[in-house]
């Protein structure tokens, strides 16, 4: 097939030291080609590993006139995904929009990637400035649309085949500063000496050596080892907020005693789980999202963060970001996490159901916009505030799955609620899931699996790194 290149292409991947040659054999001969089709356009993408070297080349072209129109090619790097070439190349393109992508508005719409999707348009100014980038950073960028208005039934709507534009300052430097590689560590124990001084913890354990048994010892230790890491992380003003308004009990036999001292020590345990010296997971942004929401929030957010982490995925928050639309402040509506597995990976949104009984529409609804209008596949959590007995579950689980229905990003929702159990002489706190899979967009196996909790609570003391007594 005759390629049919352009002045402005060339410019583009020369930046990148490809040249015509170089683009050639990649047409001829990719790992990766897919092809998508919309009406009368035809856009192939062809993906292809570059010789003596851990990158890839992706390519985005028009194919019209018997001819294919390279439009943008990029290099990309392993690190943006451990197993690229598993990976349908337009999987790999909104991963690295996602990443390196600057905001676009469309309609009302405000996304870094678009892709199959119909959004509706308001009036003239909307049709006059169809995609608009509203990044404020004055950064060039490789920018892609494939957005015209048709009319539909509600009236006219922007039809976005794919839209994407990549800050070209944040791509380069991506480029020329290969991250290092990480040392292995065993995802299953990680020692709190890595947030907390080994001197500190240890003055931690000698201030509980006053209780008369080793078992209270014990407890009284882990206590106050998760209020250090707690207070560190998050800060002592969150958790003296915290303090503050926990239930006021009368003797240790309080069931809601115990109900807390397993959460507080919960929550010391996702922190150091999650915790890295370099933030290259982003901690440090969701914390600072966090100093502002309630306990049961940030516990459960974190905790199925940590779950993920523990198993061994490549779990990365997702960074906020606020941009200015028309003189006014919005946050660009995203995920609170992404998983990275062997087999794929994963946007994950996590919610507190907001109110007790069986209303969960606007729970569902707002997650599931947090995966529509930035991507998939996505894995959906909320956690129920209350046990429910099996019959109030089933409604639950019906009446969600009508409310995903058209959610074709949503790969699955899992309900969760928690119970204490005595698992080895201590308690813990166990997740019961009650899921739902969907069918347009398909979880890797092994994200499907872990998010079903099915494996017993198993986590290390936290006073396991100190030296024994």
């Amino acid at each position: 097939m005759q390629v049919a290149f352009s002045n402005g292409f060339d410019r583009q991947s020369l930046s990148l030291g490809v040249d015509r040659k170089r683009v050639l054999a990649l047409v001829n001969k990719a790992s990766v080609v897919q092809e998508e089709k919309f009406d009368d356009l035809v856009v192939r993408l062809i993906l292809g590993k570059e010789a003596q070297a851990d990158s890839y080349l992706l390519l985005i072209a028009q194919l019209k006139d018997n001819s294919l129109h390279p439009d943008v090619m990029f290099r990309v790097r392993s690190d943006l995904y451990p197993n690229i070439m598993m990976l349908e190349p337009v999987m790999v393109l909104q991963l690295l929009a996602q990443r390196y992508g600057m905001v676009l508005r469309v309609g009302s719409r405000l996304a870094r990637f678009y892709y199959r999707e119909e959004i509706a348009l308001k009036g003239q100014e909307d049709l006059g400035r169809l995609v608009q980038i509203v990044d404020d950073t004055g950064h060039d960028c490789f920018a892609s649309y494939y957005v015209r208005p048709i009319q539909s039934g509600s009236g006219i709507v922007a039809s976005c085949a794919l839209a994407f534009c990549i800050d070209k300052v944040l791509y380069d430097d991506w480029l020329a500063n290969p991250p290092s590689k990480r040392r292995l560590e065993n995802p299953m124990y990680r020692p709190i000496t890595r947030i907390i001084p080994l001197k500190r913890a240890m003055e931690i354990r000698a201030s509980c050596m006053s209780e008369p048994t080793r078992g209270d010892r014990f407890y009284k230790t882990e206590l106050r080892l998760a209020i250090e890491i707690i207070v560190k992380l998050l800060g002592g003003a969150w958790y003296r907020n915290v303090y503050d308004n926990l239930p006021k009990v009368v003797g240790q036999e309080d069931p809601r005693l115990l109900h807390w001292y397993v959460r507080i020590i919960g929550l010391g345990h996702f922190l150091n789980q999650l915790w890295r010296a370099d933030d290259s997971n982003n901690l440090s942004d969701k914390i600072d999202e966090l100093r502002g929401a309630s306990f049961e929030h940030t516990y459960f957010e974190l905790k199925i963060a940590a779950h993920f982490d523990r198993k061994g995925f490549d779990m990365t928050f997702v960074k906020r970001k606020k941009v200015n639309v028309q003189g006014r402040s919005e946050w660009l509506k995203t995920p609170d996490f992404q998983v990275n597995s062997k087999d794929g990976y994963s946007f994950v949104e996590c919610k507190r159901k907001s109110v007790l009984g069986l209303a969960i529409d606007n729970d569902v609804e707002d997650a599931a916009s947090q995966i529509q209008e930035y991507g998939g596949p996505g894995l959906i959590f909320i956690e129920l505030q209350e046990r429910l007995d099996q019959k109030s579950v089933e409604k639950l689980l019906e009446r969600a799955k009508m409310l995903l229905q058209g959610k074709n990003r949503v790969s699955m929702l899992v309900f969760t609620s928690e119970e204490l159990r005595n698992e080895r002489n201590t308690y813990a706190a166990a997740t019961h899931a009650w899921p739902i899979p969907m069918t347009s967009m398909q979880l890797p196996k092994t994200v499907k699996s872990a998010a079903l909790f099915q494996e017993p609570v198993d986590w290390f003391p936290l006073s396991a790194a100190l030296p024994s007594e």
